[in-house]
């Protein structure tokens, strides 16, 4: 099927939110338009390397770190608490999906999909994910080397699906 422009018409979202059909055919997965030889310290990840970090009980983390930053996807279970706790690093986060009810410094805001934060460093904060749980993105910079040397969590499924 065309469209007006003369090109395949493609319907790319279904009602999972997820590419149903796609332009470039195969896999469904595309090709990477970054393999030349001429681009280097290009990397893609589809839900971190050895399985997420174990951030706080009922709370995980699938991390990608670069020279100046990590950007994660983070799986809080249930009604889980994230405790008051403080860093360096500047915080930035947009919640995916399910609730939290968020403390920075003396402020508490409930929080839905959607909703964004940023955190200068060094504030104390703490996060309580509602009945339903939660997945949020969040980026740290500087990167978090604190969290190198935390254990990996077994058994816990990627929010990506992946």
């Amino acid at each position: 099927m065309r469209g007006g422009s003369g090109r395949p018409s493609v319907s790319r979202w279904g009602g999972s939110g997820r590419p149903t059909e796609f332009p470039w055919g195969g896999s469904g997965r595309p090709l990477n338009p970054f393999s030349s030889a001429s681009v280097s310290g290009v990397s893609f990840f589809s839900d971190g390397s050895g399985g997420p970090l174990a951030v706080a009980p009922g709370v995980s983390a699938w991390p990608v770190d670069t020279d100046h930053a990590t950007l994660a996807v983070i799986r809080l279970e249930p009604s889980s608490l994230n405790p008051e706790h403080r860093h360096p690093n500047e915080q930035l986060g947009v919640l995916i999906e399910g609730s939290l009810t968020f403390r920075v410094a003396d402020e508490t805001r409930a929080l839905l999909p959607g909703a964004m934060w940023r955190i200068p460093g060094d504030v104390p904060h703490e996060v309580v994910a509602g009945p339903e749980g939660a997945t949020l993105v969040e980026a740290f910079a500087p990167g978090r080397s604190d969290w190198a040397d935390r254990p990996r969590a077994a058994g816990i499924a990627s929010p990506l699906g992946e």
